[in-house]
């Protein structure tokens, strides 16, 4: 917008310049997936993308009185932006898998330059408001799973036992059981 208004009247000018720009891009992308084959059991796999951007610009005057011969200027731009991607992604699952993405993006940029009135001017008056904004989210997700851990996973551990993913979980809990009670927590 670039506008003069209130009390209006012009007459006899020598120079004015209002000018308004705003451009804008917002873009939201939201990809899903999933894969449950075997009919496998549970997996969610939203995917969302939320990019909301509400640009604005301005230029303005407003209320009473100008007189002029020469110059004014009044300017405003703006360039703005808004950018949101989700993802997610999921595949065969077998008890659970979740993959979610979620990408929020808002913007809301406004410039703006104003005076509301009272000019004599004779020469040079300029008020110049400028904007560049740009606000991105991407947000990303994927579950994937793995199969069971099978005899030919594992190596043997002395005296008996197998090393392989739920040897080393156990590993990792004990360990963490025992600093746990060495602090008395």
């Amino acid at each position: 917008f670039a506008t003069i208004g209130s009390g209006a009247q012009l007459s006899g000018v020598r120079d004015a310049t209002l000018t308004a720009k705003a451009v804008s891009a917002a873009a939201v992308t939201a990809r899903m997936g999933g894969e449950l084959t075997d009919g496998g059991s549970v997996a969610i796999t939203p995917a969302v993308a939320i990019a909301l951007s509400t640009v604005e610009s301005g230029a303005r005057i407003g209320t009473g009185a100008l007189s002029l011969d020469g110059s004014l200027s009044l300017d405003a731009a703006l360039k703005a932006s808004a950018t949101a991607v989700a993802d997610a992604a999921n595949s065969g699952a077998t008890s659970a898998a979740v993959g979610f993405g979620l990408a929020l993006a808002i913007g809301n940029h406004t410039v703006t330059a104003a005076l509301e009135r009272n000019v004599t001017a004779g020469g040079d008056v300029t008020l110049r408001a400028s904007g560049v904004s740009a606000v991105a989210a991407n947000g990303k997700a994927s579950a994937a799973g793995a199969p069971e851990e099978t005899d030919a996973d594992t190596t043997p551990d002395t005296p008996g036992g197998k090393t392989g993913v739920d040897k080393k979980v156990s590993d990792q809990r004990g360990f963490a059981d025992g600093v746990a009670g060495g602090s008395g927590l």
